[in-house]
Order: C-alpha cells, then structure tokens, then sequence
C-alpha cells in the first residue's frame, strides 16, 4: 500500500495505491471495498490500474476524424437544389440496426429512392445509395439495444449526428461517401446535442457534461452533474448561440458563450421551479419563478439580453393561484415585426379557470392579452409560419358529465389586442394538434392513432379526410409542410413497427412495417435564405408557379405511366415467346411421343392451359395371391 501525501500541508493527497498479489485478489477486494461508505457523506472508489491505461489511450480530440478537402459543389445544401422538390429523411430500421438516408419522391408510391446528393443539377434523378458507415450503429451492437435518438440530423441539416461509447461524431456527406469530420471524446457517453447555429455541442455521461467548440475540437466549460440532472442536463441556447442557459435543480444561470462568464438573473427564488424559454429570433428570455408556497405569486420576468450580457428588464409580472407554467412562442410574423409568447398558466384548483397570457414582442414596450379557458388546457400550437397573421390553437378538455370526456380545438387569431374565435371544434377524441410549417393545414391525432386532416382558412376550418394508423405513438410533418409522418419505434412495441407518409390533403403515399423500427426523422432546413419581400414577392407569383409545377407532374405522371405499360407489354412478350417455344418442342417430338406410347392416340391441339380429358379406370378382375 503506498499514500501519497502533499509536500506543502503533509497530509494526503486523497487517494492510495494498493498492489495486490494476483488478478483474482485484486477482482475480489474492488468487489468487497467499491462503493463503501466510510461515513454518511463520503463513499470509498475504487478504480483498477486498467481504468488508467485505456484513459491514457483515448486520442485527442478530433485526431482521428477524416481531412476532407471540399469545393463549390460540395455544399452541404445542395439537396435544396433537387429540380422535383423532393425531401430527405433519416430512417433506422432492422436487426442489424441499420440506418438509411432516402429521398422521398411522392410519385413512387410503392418504394423509395435511396439517396445520393447531387453533384451538380443535372443529377438531381441520381438513384445510387450513399451507404451509412457502421459506426453509426456501432454502440446499438455494443449494448445489444436499439439507441432511438442516434444517429440524427443536426439542427440545420448541415451533419448527421452519430455516438459510440466513447465519441460523439459529426459526419458529412461528399459526393457517395460519408466521412467522420469532427470527432468529441467523452468516456462512457449517454447523450450528444448540437446548438442552434451547429457553433457549439454539449456531451454527457452520470457525472458531467462538457461544452464544446464544435469547430475547434476543444472543451470550453465541464459542468459536473448530481442527482437528476445526471440522466441529462438542461442546457438552452439563444437562438445565435451567443448565450445560453444552464438549469439545475433549483438554480438557472446564464453564460455569454464566448467569454463564458456567467451573467447573474435576478429575482431568483431558492428551490423556487423555474421554467425558462428563448425567443426564436431575438435574444429575449422569458421566465417564471413558482414559489414552493402555494400562497406566494408566481413571477414572469422578461429579459432582453444585450451585448457584454447587459440585462434590459421588458416586463414583469405576479400571478395568484396558478402552477405548471408552459410557454410556447410563435415565429415572426412577415408582414409586422412582432412576435408572440403564449404563456399557459393552470389554475391550482377546480373553482378557477386556465388562463393563457399572450405576450407581445416588438416595438418599444411588451402588450399583453389574456384568455380564460373554459376547460383544462391540453397542449397549445401556434402556427409559425406567420404568413398569415398570428394564428395559434388551443386544445382542452370538455366535461359533459361524470362518465364523458372529450376534448375542443380552439383556432384564434390575435392582432394588437383584439383576439378573434375563427372557429371552435367540440366533441373531439384527439388530444394533439399538428400545425403545417405552412401554416394551411393542421392534423389532429388521438392516442389510439385516428389523424383528422384539416384545411385551415382565414375565416374557417374544414375537415379533409380521417385517415388511421393504429397506435402509432409519432408524429410530425416535413420542412415544407407537404407531407406528414407518423410511425411506431420499436421502443413502445414490437408488434407492427414502421412508419407511414401522407400528403397535406390526408392521402396515403407510403406505408411500410418493417422489423426493429427505431425512428424516422426528415431532413431540417436551414434558414431562410430570402428576405421577407422577397418572400413576398414569391407569394404573388405562386400562381405561376404551381402551373409549371403541374404541368412537370403531368410529365412525370404519364412517363411513369408509359414505363408501367412498357413493363408490362414486355412480360406479356416474354410469356408468348415461352408458350410459343414449348408449342414447337411438342410438334418436334410428336412422332418420338407416338413410339414411346405404342401408338396410344394422343391428345391433340393440346395446350398446356386446356384442361387434361379424364381418363375412367374399371376393375375388370381382383385375384388373391399367397405369400
């Protein structure tokens, strides 16, 4: 046994070397003494030599991620480029946890195209496979477990996002190939998460949580994690990644991410719950403080967070007898320069109602508008594309009486204080609302998997088609709001797994069960890349624009159509050829057959398809022989 001690105090150092005198001594004293507690506050950790070498032999960082020499071409948003519009999406699947890129082409009903990013536009048709390397699925062997959130997308659809046991990737995707540009180590690693901007990453095992400059391949910050934080940290980021906010149980602190100071939020209670939210477009926090005193007000502060993490307080506000706050912001309107935050307050008893605070971004001061809700309130979805107007749904319950409980969609729109009823849905079994990124078309879905589409006008609600997928337990719609998926994972149930598209007007393109589904998740788009007049102008000359889109799918629909009828006019070719060359070997050997037989009469013109004449058979004689 050997303790080191510190030369300048002479105690020790906290620790000793122990030297044991065989493999299975040494197994047996890290059984009997790892996790001892040698008092009511501290234990006893014990670590074999091994644990030391294979630290020792964990590369740097990014020392093993691929040199990939890029040009104009390669640009990771060249599938925005695809002349026919199509979308991509990530999809794992199988027993050997295989995961598969596609392009996902609404014409071809039947199957998928497996993707390639094009080089150039005129490859756009390019139906070879880009193959996912197998160390994207390399921890699902290792733990002999699906992994459900790897690999994914980054937030900008820049990456995919891969774990292993002890390194978290980034990987790019040039020409066929894939290739590890980014490599994060992290011994015994649970989870990886990418900011806003894909500047900064966040990694995490039981013990702590490291940020990163995804760039530079250098920790910036460890951040040691206790209790249930441990599972996975709370970590929010501005929608610049200039701040970030780190939430602990009963603790929130703001960092600036580029000096990593923390920049101190007032009116913070102690083990007060705290929930917090970014605006998606400006650096505006909002949070409230819940006192752990039901007879204390809950506070709602408003914070723009400037340069150098200058603290602008915008509002301030006490709520009486409400809990579990929630807040859910809509995108930026394009015609004003404004923007909402929904704030869900829910009464503390069954004698007050909800109430949902309606928060007005812009301009010089923050308006605020409340509604009551007659009901519980379920969930609340804004629709974010802000072409036309604030619009948002509110879904909550509807008591009819002791035994009947449904629910009731809501649809308002609210401008400068005057919030509008565009229509009321009652009577309803779903419980969920999903809003089109477009903002024209919402699904309603109820647990059991019935999906309601609707077409969401500026004066009313129209229910489209009902559609069913059976227990299906995910939902969500594509970038462009065209198409809606829902699925099954193989993490809720092992019976009819797999996934199922939709268009925006509720019909079925895609439906397929596959083995060990894990998940499906559509390529994201990046920013906008037109300014707001020139989205504009683009709405008013959509007209034009969906006439040359249907006249290219007229095209493609008769090329597909003349493709089916050539297909098929070449197997009922190939059948006559083959009825025809048996039709001559029969006339050949009739001669030969005729010998053979003894000149038995056989059947004439006959035809492999015609029925065989019966032949009767009599017993003329039935004679006992003795053995």
């Amino acid at each position: 046994v050997e303790m080191p001690t510190d030369p300048s105090g002479g105690g020790t150092s906290g620790f000793m070397l122990v030297e044991c005198t065989s493999k299975e001594e040494s197994n047996k004293a890290f059984g009997l003494l790892n996790d001892t507690h040698l008092d009511a506050a501290h234990k006893l950790k014990v670590n074999p030599w091994s644990d030391f070498n294979a630290r020792e032999m964990v590369s740097s960082p990014g020392q093993n991620a691929s040199h990939v020499d890029l040009d104009e071409t390669d640009s990771p948003y060249n599938f925005l480029q695809d002349k026919t519009g199509r979308e991509q999406f990530l999809a794992k699947y199988g027993t050997a946890y295989g995961t598969h890129v596609f392009w996902h082409d609404p014409h071809l009903s039947a199957k998928l195209i497996p993707i390639t990013v094009p080089t150039s536009l005129d490859s756009a048709n390019d139906s070879s496979v880009a193959i996912a390397p197998d160390d994207w699925t390399s921890l699902d062997r290792l733990r002999k477990r699906v992994q459900k959130d790897f690999p994914a997308w980054s937030p900008q659809g820049t990456y995919v996002l891969s774990v292993e046991e002890d390194l978290a990737s980034l990987w790019f995707l040039k020409g066929q190939a894939w290739f590890r540009i980014v490599n994060l180590d992290h011994p015994k690693l649970l989870g990886f998460q990418v900011g806003p901007m894909e500047k900064h990453a966040i990694t995490w095992c039981r013990s702590e949580c490291r940020l990163w400059d995804v760039c530079l391949c250098k920790i910036l910050k460890t951040f040691p994690l206790r209790g249930s934080e441990m599972s996975s940290p709370t970590i929010r980021w501005s929608y610049d990644e200039r701040f970030f906010v780190y939430l602990r149980p009963g603790k929130i602190t703001l960092y600036e991410s580029s000096s990593l100071e923390k920049i101190a939020l007032p009116n913070l209670e102690k083990d007060g719950k705290v929930v917090f939210s970014w605006a998606p477009e400006s650096s505006i926090l909002f949070y409230s403080v819940e006192p752990t005193h039901a007879e204390k007000p809950v506070r709602i502060y408003a914070y723009h967070v400037g340069d150098g993490g200058v603290l602008t307080e915008l509002s301030t506000r006490s709520v009486y007898g409400v809990t579990n706050i929630e807040m859910q912001w809509q995108s930026k309107e394009i015609k004003v320069d404004r923007i909402y935050c929904a704030i869900i307050m829910r009464a503390t008893n069954s004698h007050r109602k909800d109430k949902i605070d309606l928060y007005r971004c812009g301009g010089k001061d923050i308006g605020i508008e409340q509604i009551e809700i007659l009901g519980n309130v379920i969930s609340l979805e804004w629709d974010k594309s802000g072409l036309f107007g604030s619009r948002f749904c509110v879904c909550s319950t509807m008591k009819k009486n002791a035994r009947r409980m449904t629910n009731r969609f809501d649809f308002y729109h609210v401008q400068l204080g005057n919030i509008r009823l565009i229509k009321s849905l009652e009577d309803q079994q779903a419980n969920a609302i999903f809003w089109s990124p477009k903002g024209t078309h919402a699904v309603a879905k109820t647990e059991s998997g019935t999906l309601e589409f609707y077409r969401i006008d500026v004066d009313n609600v129209v229910q489209l088609l009902i559609q069913e997928h059976f227990n299906c337990t995910h939902a969500e719609w594509d970038p462009s709001g065209r198409y809606f998926v829902t699925s099954i994972p193989v993490h809720e149930t092992e019976i009819d797994t797999g996934y199922r598209i939709y268009n925006f007007l509720g019909q079925l393109l895609h439906h397929a069960e596959v083995e060990k589904f894990s998940h499906l998740q559509w390529r994201p788009r990046p920013r906008e890349f037109l300014s707001v007049k020139e989205q504009q102008d683009l709405l008013k000359s959509l007209d034009t624009r969906m006439r040359e889109f249907k006249e290219e799918e007229e095209r493609r629909r008769k090329e597909d159509q003349e493709k089916a009828q050539k297909t098929l006019d070449d197997l009922i070719n190939q059948h006559k050829a083959v009825i025809n060359a048996i039709r001559k070997d029969h006339a050949v050997d009739t001669a030969a057959r005729n010998t053979l037989r003894e000149r038995v009469q056989t059947f004439k013109k006959l035809s492999i398809f015609d029925e065989v004449p019966k032949i009767k058979e009599t017993v003329l004689d039935v004679k006992e022989i003795t053995y």
